[in-house]
């Protein structure tokens, strides 16, 4: 029978006074009653009856996003020089149903259209570009200078891939957004004389796939903005670039997926060096 799925958040349910996950066996998958006692129900089509009861849990997780790039060109008289680094950083928790069924855990982190009002959700956290560029050429010089940061607008998870058991290969993807503001501009010295203008925080590195290129939002707002920023299991093939960090771990129980350390096989390495360190914990809900 088709099913419509609409996930209620029960007041004060699926809370586990001894601090286990919800189902109470120290599991992330539940058992019958732990079921019947979780903030999640799927009805039947026609809304008469519960076909399914999941759980409700809260996602905390903390994130940290690092980039640096050191370089130097030229020699004699011509000569480039490049300090910058960035990083993007923060803690969050939001609500989340999870669903046990078909040998796996499946979270639901969004509510559908019309199946009640969104999970509730908390984060704090901030961005932050900074460095320098000097060039230096014909006995003049040009000093280009950015400092901008803001705080984070958004960070919360976005999808989770099921839990199946202890080996499990899966991906969680999370989504930030922070405005930049600050001062970026450029020095220019040479025939006697100085001046000083504006440019933008995009033009300290102009690799358009560097975690140190801002996103123009038009209008002069620049931010650091990725709506699914994935972060998987597994390794990374020998010389093969790839699009998100990889070694995540999984702790047995399901209840913890965390990875750190550097991001070696990005698409602006070895130029860029990137460090991302993550932990989501699965637990009972407070919000």
């Amino acid at each position: 029978m088709w099913l419509l799925s609409a996930c209620v958040a029960l007041a004060g349910c699926g809370v586990n006074q001894e601090g286990e996950a919800p189902g109470g066996s120290g599991s992330v998958r539940g058992n019958a009653q732990g079921a019947q006692d979780g903030g999640c129900v799927r009805y039947y089509a026609d809304g008469s009856e519960v076909a399914e009861r999941g759980r409700l849990v809260q996602l905390d997780i903390r994130f940290s996003y690092q980039a640096a790039r050191s370089a130097t060109a030229g020699s004699g008289d011509t000569t480039m020089e490049l300090d910058a680094h960035s990083v993007v950083e923060g803690t969050a928790s939001q609500l989340a149903c999870a669903w046990d069924g078909d040998g796996a855990v499946q979270y639901e982190v969004k509510r559908a259209v019309g199946d009640g009002p969104p999970f509730a959700a908390t984060h704090t956290g901030s961005a932050q570009l900074s460095g320098t560029r000097v060039t230096r050429a014909d006995g003049g010089s040009i000093h280009e200078e950015v400092e901008v940061s803001g705080p984070l607008e958004t960070l919360r998870v976005v999808s989770m891939d099921p839990w199946s058991g202890p080996g499990t290969q899966a991906c969680v993807r999370v989504a930030y957004d922070a405005p930049l503001t600050g001062r970026a501009f450029m020095r220019i010295t040479g025939d006697g004389g100085v001046r000083e203008e504006a440019i933008a925080p995009t033009g300290l590195v102009t690799d358009g796939y560097s975690a140190l290129h801002p996103h123009e939002a038009g209008g002069g707002v620049y931010r650091f903005f990725e709506p699914r920023f994935a972060i998987c299991t597994g390794q990374a093939e020998a010389g093969k670039r790839t699009d998100f960090p990889m070694g995540m771990s999984i702790s047995e129980d399901g209840l913890s997926w965390e990875r750190s350390g550097p991001w070696e096989h990005h698409i602006s390495s070895p130029a860029e060096e990137r460090i991302v360190d993550f932990s989501l914990r699965v637990v009972p809900p407070t919000l």
